[in-house]
């Protein structure tokens, strides 16, 4: 008996440290290196996830209440799809596959850990309002300038690199504290010495201050459409609107078309009031559509949305001419801002149903259970409709904490326990393999980094000779990170070495759609005399970002430097009429110095005219 209780405690203790190190990615930033809000959580997270995996063997003992559910059949199989695209398709993101592998050994162990320890959840709900707490506090220092955020662009951002996941995080904490306090019997005094509900208040009160200042119109969708839920499910609100309907039906009819009224406005107040950001989610949904109609079963590959989406925006600006508003708004977006579009477009559309069919399950097995958790958990899905949330780690973590938390009897595969032990052990020992591999190379993987902050400082100082010597020796480590390519590819265009430039900066085409790329690959171009291939690099960049003034500026001075005089002109009077979005000393420096070719060329034309 004394033995069994120890062995309770020590899952107890096991299930906190494994649980509280998981949700302790939302706030690691450490160490002087490119990217570290990003990088950090990532190597952080392989190393909690390589131990925790095989901590979480333990749980395999004695666990009665483990047993293979529609759920993981779902997730099982969309991982194998994933695994089949990304084996059979070169173009993929490494480092986000790898992310991908660690979340699904998180999936595993925690499906083994919240089985074995029925109190688990009762754990993860608490953790998830405390780091809640945590971040709305770091949100509150920062907006009062007692520290700084993460983003330069922005003035609120808690330990995340954008107010986007930030918020995203931030109304799932809400959601869950105000599911928590919905189901407190207040009619007891007892709820007051309940440590829970302090935890939950102080959460929803402190969340409902922050929240506004981050900005997010997607935070305050999914907070309204949830709380809608929560009053309609936990407080019985649809019984009292049909007694109302029955008792005073015109009166309740008309306070109802009021609400929806009063709703639909501040929507579209909260659509004018950052308009050009909702429109420039809507052109990148119907490029993104655009591009999942050309490959719907394969996709364009596992992380290559961003590079994908660049060549179809620049196909969709080149092959006719378009709207002032459509330019205006056009960017370079790393994600969809809808992920389950995003999904769709990178791993095709049947891994996107498989997903959604592993989501169903989740929900409707959270609502089985009567699981507080259902209410973050549709926060981050909503969320998710018109952001990247779950292309977010800190974010996606949660997210899956919360599916692997579904094992309702009602949706059981197997039923035998051998089986069930033996499935799951062989996949936790295969999650072990993969985690440790990745434990293993991200050892050197980090030392490179260290490498390339030290090589970025000499790459500010503009010593791009030893700057591009340091890029050679951990390019290997680093051939998958956009902006080390770009920097490498640049610093080999400062010292001329312009062939080498463009096979490392062509490599970064591969995986980024920024078309800054380009421009630099169309100025090696024009160095080795390629003065057609430097024409399509800069048409590209152009086309890529069509509001961008530098793109126009070189392919004029390219006309002008080859004596193209008619195309020239044609360019010139672009770069000249341009309204530039941000008006600086660089886009003025740029039109006078055309502005000046321009008097040239005419000067010549009237020379060669008298002549």
């Amino acid at each position: 008996m004394l033995h069994r209780y120890n062995y309770t405690v020590l899952k107890k203790h096991l299930t906190i440290l494994s649980l509280g190190a998981f949700l302790f990615t939302l706030f690691v930033v450490f160490g002087q290196i490119p990217d570290n809000t990003i990088v950090a959580k990532r190597f952080y997270f392989t190393v909690v996830v390589s131990i925790v995996s095989l901590t979480s063997l333990g749980f395999l003992v004695k666990n009665e209440g483990l047993k293979f559910s529609f759920t993981d059949f779902f997730f099982i199989v969309y991982l194998l799809l994933s695994a089949l695209f990304v084996y059979f398709n070169d173009d993929f993101h490494q480092t986000r596959y790898e992310i991908f592998q660690l979340l699904a050994v998180l999936y595993v162990c925690c499906r083994v850990i919240f089985s074995s320890y029925k109190k688990s959840m009762e754990i993860l709900t608490f953790l998830i309002l405390l780091c809640g707490i945590g971040q709305v506090c770091i949100g509150v220092s920062q907006a009062l300038g007692f520290s700084h955020s993460l983003n330069s662009n922005f003035s609120i951002t808690g330990t995340f690199f954008n107010p986007g996941p930030y918020s995203a995080f931030i109304a799932a904490s809400f959601t869950l504290a105000a599911g928590l306090l919905s189901r407190i019997d207040y009619k007891s005094n007892d709820y007051m010495k309940s440590l829970q509900f302090w935890v939950a208040a102080t959460c929803a009160f402190l969340s409902i201050i922050i929240i506004p200042s981050t900005m997010s119109r997607s935070a305050w969708i999914s907070i309204v459409a949830v709380l809608i839920i929560i009053v309609c499910k936990e407080l019985g609100a649809t019984r009292v609107i049909k007694r109302l309907i029955q008792r005073y039906r015109y009166n309740t009819i008309i306070g109802l078309t009021l609400i929806v009224a009063i709703t639909l406005s501040l929507f579209a107040g909260m659509y004018y009031m950052k308009k050009d950001s909702a429109d420039g989610r809507v052109l990148i949904w119907k490029n993104t559509i655009s591009l999942i109609k050309e490959k719907p079963l394969t996709g364009v590959g596992f992380g290559q949305f961003g590079v994908a989406y660049g060549n179809r925006q620049s196909e969709y600006f080149s092959s006719e001419e378009r709207s002032l508003d459509e330019v205006r708004v056009a960017g370079v977006p790393q994600y969809a801002f809808n992920d389950y579009l995003q999904m769709a477009a990178e791993q095709g559309i049947p891994s996107a149903l498989l997903f959604i069919a592993f989501i169903i399950f989740v929900i409707i097995s959270l609502v089985k259970s009567r699981s507080i958790l259902l209410y973050p958990f549709l926060t981050l899905l909503l969320f998710s409709l018109t952001s990247y949330s779950l292309n977010v780690l800190p974010v996606a973590i949660v997210f899956v904490l919360i599916t692997a938390t579904t094992h309702d009897g009602s949706f059981i595969l197997i039923n035998n326990r051998k089986i069930n032990i033996v499935i799951f052990s062989l996949l936790m020992v295969t999650g072990i393999f993969v985690s440790g591999r990745q434990f293993i190379n991200n050892i050197d993987k980090y030392r490179a980094y260290k490498d390339w902050s030290e090589a970025q400082i000499l790459y500010n100082m503009q010593y791009f000779e030893e700057a591009s010597k340091d890029y050679k020796k951990i390019y290997v480590h680093l051939k998958d990170q956009e902006k080390f390519l770009f920097e490498y590819g640049r610093s080999l265009n400062q010292i001329k070495e312009f062939e080498e430039s463009n096979q490392i900066l062509l490599l970064g085409t591969k995986i980024s759609g920024d078309p800054m790329f380009y421009n630099v690959i169309g100025n090696n171009y024009k160095s080795l005399g390629l003065f057609k291939e430097a024409e399509a690099s800069y048409k590209r960049a152009y086309y890529g970002v069509p509001n961008r003034l530098y793109p126009l500026y070189l392919l004029s001075k390219l006309y002008y430097d080859t004596g193209q005089r008619e195309e020239f002109y044609i360019y010139s009077d672009k770069v000249l009429n341009f309204d530039p979005k941000v008006v600086s000393p660089a886009t003025r420096e740029i039109k006078s110095e055309i502005r000046e070719l321009t008097y040239k060329f005419s000067q010549e034309n009237e020379k060669e005219i008298k002549k």
